[in-house]
């Protein structure tokens, strides 16, 4: 079992020393003077920077350009996130919206159709009413589909109470329509 570590560190070993190898003996390094190109082992850095005169070496360049980005920086820390400002709020609701609001409720158009009368015995008057397939037959009282109550019949007018919110519609009844 020892031996068998032990010869895996040699291979690693081995491979490690064959890759800094071929490294360091890179073949087409030979023109140090080529874009893009790495200097050989032993150059100096007069060398380099001959070879590319538009690069300087000189550090304190660096620290005065890092101290002028600072200054000009109102935070300190480079490497701080600085956030978008948050989206101001939509505009409150125009007038219209308000003077919806302050309508008072109305009642939906009755949906009942005059169709005839009938006075039975004793004067009570019956009226018929149609509303989609449905016949009613109604007097002053009733409440039809819990929604309109029947108050009276003035004048060939069915006065009818809708009542969820308690207002009083008309109906034209006889006569000429």
């Amino acid at each position: 079992m020892a031996l068998q570590g032990y010869s895996r560190w040699a291979a690693m070993l081995g491979a490690l020393g064959l890759t800094l190898y071929l490294v360091w003996q890179a073949p087409g390094q030979e023109d140090a003077g080529e874009a893009g190109s790495m200097p050989r082992r032993g150059s100096s850095v007069a060398a380099v920077a001959g070879a590319a005169p538009e690069l300087t070496m000189d550090w304190r360049h660096l620290l005065m350009a890092k101290r002028e980005w600072r200054e000009e920086d109102e935070s300190p820390d480079p490497f701080m996130v600085r956030l978008p400002a948050p989206p101001k709020p939509p505009p409150p609701p125009k007038d219209a919206a308000a003077e919806e609001v302050e309508a008072p409720p109305e009642a939906p158009p009755l949906p009942f159709k005059y169709m005839g009368e009938a006075n039975r015995s004793g004067g009570a008057r019956e009226i018929y009413l149609l509303n989609g397939d449905r016949l009613y037959i109604v007097k002053p009282g009733d409440v039809l589909d819990q929604m309109y109550r029947v108050d009276g019949i003035e004048n060939n007018v069915m006065k009818i109470v809708y009542l969820p919110l308690d207002i009083r519609q008309e109906l034209s009844i006889g006569g000429v329509q």
